[in-house]
């Protein structure tokens, strides 16, 4: 099984400890790094097959351009969801899939049985992360070792919006960049039409219930992992966990 492993953004460790973790996790696997050159010295602790590094501004002025083209609606939810939350900190997730978009054009990842997105700071992402390495670690070597037992190539596996992987065809249909303004406001959409294709997806694979409108009228103008299930979902894409 060939697994190509593609890293966006930030290349942080955390400890040692970690980094053990990281290079214990993605052993047997070709990295592929799409990151800010001033992770260039801990891109090569990776031994990544090919490098994508930008200067540290090419990216920062994406939220600010965003909030300048989608103010329109920005105003109209605003009026609409009053008192409601806006804005956060989540939105410049857009930056990952902007370089996972580039990774997945500019790599030669054609060879691949199956493609990786990771993060190497996972540790210190929040508790709930900690929870699945732990669970996932008693479980398998490696990913590798996951890919060689578990994998089926219809399936998309997928720990939230931090660690997601399946075919190259798959990766493609999940990376929604191009057509992000359609997860701008995603507010009371009715998705009976697609409850066969959640009964099929592991609900552990990330937060489902954001998708019920019972549980919110509208969280903010763009989530993260909101966005990658229901592209996902339109895509056909069953999602499967990496641990249940």
């Amino acid at each position: 099984m060939k697994v190509a492993v593609i890293i966006t953004g930030r290349i942080d460790f955390v400890s040692e400890e970690n980094f053990k973790l990281n290079k214990k996790l993605l052993e047997g696997c070709d990295i592929f790094i799409h990151s800010d050159i001033d992770y260039k010295l801990n891109s090569a602790k990776l031994n990544p097959v090919s490098v994508i590094l930008t200067e540290n501004d090419k990216f920062n002025c994406l939220v600010d351009t965003y909030y300048k083209v989608y103010e329109p609606e920005f105003i109209d939810l605003e009026q609409k969801y009053t008192g409601k939350i806006h804005w956060d900190g989540n939105f410049e997730r857009v930056i990952q899939w902007v370089r996972l978009e580039e990774s997945l054009s500019s790599f030669n990842l054609e060879k691949y049985d199956v493609v990786l997105k990771w993060r190497t700071d996972l540790p210190k992402v929040s508790g709930r992360v900690r929870t699945f390495l732990e669970q996932f670690t008693s479980k398998y070597v490696n990913f590798q070792d996951f890919f060689n037992s578990k994998y089926n190539p219809k399936y998309f596996y997928m720990y939230s919006d931090l660690i997601f992987a399946g075919s190259l065809e798959n990766m493609l249909k999940c990376s929604f960049y191009k057509r992000i303004k359609d997860f701008i406001g995603i507010n009371e959409k009715n998705y009976s039409n697609i409850s066969k294709l959640l009964d099929q997806c592991d609900r552990s694979a990330g937060r489902f219930e954001w998708l019920d409108p019972k549980n919110r009228d509208f969280i903010n103008l763009f989530c993260s992992e909101t966005a990658i299930i229901l592209n996902n979902l339109e895509n056909k894409l069953v999602m499967k966990s990496f641990v249940k």
